[in-house]
This record gives structure tokens, C-alpha cells and sequence, in this order.
């Protein structure tokens, strides 16, 4: 059967197969009793095929894999007494079919100390940068090499958070915290200038977005857009051995004061 018999949303969901849930290429290629050259020749053109899609955009999600499924990007600390004292912070490359470690690269002591998420490291869109998001708190884009091998820029992106990659060059876009969108190019070999900012789109303190974007057709979509963050009250919680309630009462009057501006 020829590739030109295969609807796009099989080609598609193939490639998803290799790329999101790490089958081998072999594998999944007598199942669906694909050639392994058609698969290699969707995976090459995922990305474009991923912006004609209607359905999720898988390469946007998983943005730590190349294109091809090879390769995953990870970055840790590594502290020499385990939990205080010097680390080590590196970003590691891993063979995705045997999870083999291939090469650690060592980057900034401020990668963000974190729970893992998917903008917090990212590949550029001709995989040869990876980004990574620091902070100390203050925030900024850490800019490695994979074919130097080497950490060579960090970006400052003082109010805003997470890495989004364009879809082409190498640049990223992160959100602000004044309800802006930031956009920054860099140069191979770690220059950048200003960033550009859009006008203001959201209100962070009465209706904020989520920092982990999901995008459709190759453009990043809105989801519940009517949601809200539920009102809260102010609660006050100590113990009967510590009598502390006048201590307690003036700091809850003091956050009821401030929030009420």
C-alpha cells in the first residue's frame, strides 16, 4: 500500500505512537504493517503535518523530544549531599528506545528547582538549542548548544515564566506577569536583544491562565475560558499551647486591610 493511501490522521496518530508512547519504530511498523520508511519520512515532516492538524499538537506538547523520537532532553540537580551543599546541575540527553544516559552537559546553578513541567526545558525548532528556565527567583532562559555541547547564553525574563518555543528561528515566547506575552530571539552563537511584548491580554490577579499552554492547528489555545479562581476566605489555625491569638489577630486584619485595595 503506498503512503498516499493514509489518511493524514493516521499518519498522524503513527507518529504519536513513536514520538508520545516510545514504540519502536519496528514495532509499531508490523502492527500497523507500515513501511519503516514511511514512518521515518512522517516523523521528518511532524511538525508540519502537526500544523495542518485539527486535533492536539503533539510536537508542542512534548517538546523535550526531537521530531524523530530519538532523543529526550532532562535537566537536574545533582547535590553532592544529597539533599544541601554544592550540586551539580546538568542537562542530560537520553536515547529514548533504550533509555540510555548519552551525554550530560552542565548548565547554570539557577535551573529552577521544580516539579516537572512541560515548559520548564525545550527544544528549538531545528533542535539544535535546548532552553531551559532558571530561577533564583528571578527568572530567567538558559541557552544550550547540543552540537557545541555547552551552556552559551542566559536571557534574562525578569516577571515572566515558561518557555515557548516558535515554530520556526530560534526564539520563545514566555508569560508575564502583567498579563503580557514576552518574545525573545537569540543568535547561535548566544547574543539576544529586547524583547518584544504584546499589549496586556489577561488580568493576573482576576483572571489568570495557566503557565503550560496547549495548542491546536500550530496555534496555542485558550482553555476554559470562563474559568475563575474561587474566592477564598482568611483562616487563622494555632495551637492551645500557644497563645498567640492577639499576634494572629493583628495579621489577619493586616491581610484583610491589604487585599481590600
Amino acid at each position: 500500500m503506498g503512503t498516499s493511501n493514509f489518511s493524514e490522521d493516521f499518519k498522524r496518530d503513527s507518529v504519536h505512537q513513536i514520538k508520545v508512547r516510545v514504540y519502536p519504530v519496528r514495532e509499531v511498523s508490523e502492527r500497523l504493517g507500515v513501511s519503516t520508511y514511511s514512518l521515518y519520512t512522517w516523523m521528518k515532516h511532524c511538525a508540519k503535518a502537526a500544523s495542518q492538524a485539527s486535533s492536539v499538537d503533539y510536537e508542542a506538547e512534548n517538546r523535550r523530544l526531537t521530531c524523530d523520537g530519538a532523543r529526550i532532553y532532562s535537566a537536574s540537580h545533582y547535590f553532592k549531599r544529597i539533599i544541601s551543599g554544592p550540586d551539580d546541575p546538568v542537562l542530560a540527553e537520553w536515547d529514548t528506545q533504550s533509555l540510555t544516559l548519552l551525554r550530560e552537559i552542565p548548565i547554570s546553578d539557577r535551573l529552577v528547582m521544580a516539579t516537572n513541567q512541560p515548559t520548564m526545558v525545550a527544544l528549538t525548532a531545528d533542535e539544535k538549542f535546548v532552553l531551559i528556565q532558571y530561577a533564583t527567583p528571578a527568572t530567567s532562559v538558559g541557552v544550550v548548544s547540543l552540537e557545541e555541547g555547552k551552556h552559551i547564553a542566559e536571557i534574562p525574563t525578569p516577571g515572566c515564566w515558561t518557555i515557548m518555543p516558535a515554530a520556526e528561528g530560534l526564539s520563545f515566547s514566555t508569560v508575564c506577569g502583567d498579563g503580557t506575552l514576552a518574545s525573545y530571539t537569540f543568535e547561535a552563537d548566544g547574543s539576544f536583544g529586547d524583547p518584544i511584548k504584546t499589549p496586556a491580554f489577561f488580568d493576573p490577579e482576576t483572571d489568570p491562565i495557566f503557565t503550560s499552554p496547549a495548542t491546536a492547528a500550530g496555534k496555542m489555545i485558550r482553555l476554559f475560558p470562563e474559568w475563575q479562581l474561587m474566592p477564598l476566605g482568611i483562616f487563622a489555625v494555632w495551637s492551645d499551647s500557644s497563645r498567640r491569638e492577639n499576634f494572629t489577630l493583628l495579621f489577619v486584619c493586616f491581610l484583610a486591610g491589604e487585599l481590600s485595595q
